[in-house]
């Protein structure tokens, strides 16, 4: 597989969030890392990017969650 050059500019906040993933996932550089989130959830991002409502409504939390009781 051949690599393509491109160059990224990231927000301050963004590259936090990228040294994390990189950190957690062990890839090499920033690079490897935005091309590992690319790789596992560009498929996911792009078929569920613009979902309707009507057919997926948010979840109601009361389906996830116990009720809160007073304490």
């Amino acid at each position: 597989m051949s690599a393509t050059k491109s160059r990224i500019v990231l927000d301050e906040s963004l590259r936090e969030c990228i040294d994390a993933i990189q950190a957690k996932t062990r890839t090499p550089s920033p690079s490897a890392a935005i091309a590992l989130l690319v790789s596992r959830y560009s498929k996911h991002l792009l078929e569920t990017w613009e979902l309707s409502a009507v057919h997926h409504p948010d979840p109601n939390p009361a389906d996830y969650y116990p009720e809160a009781k007073p304490v």
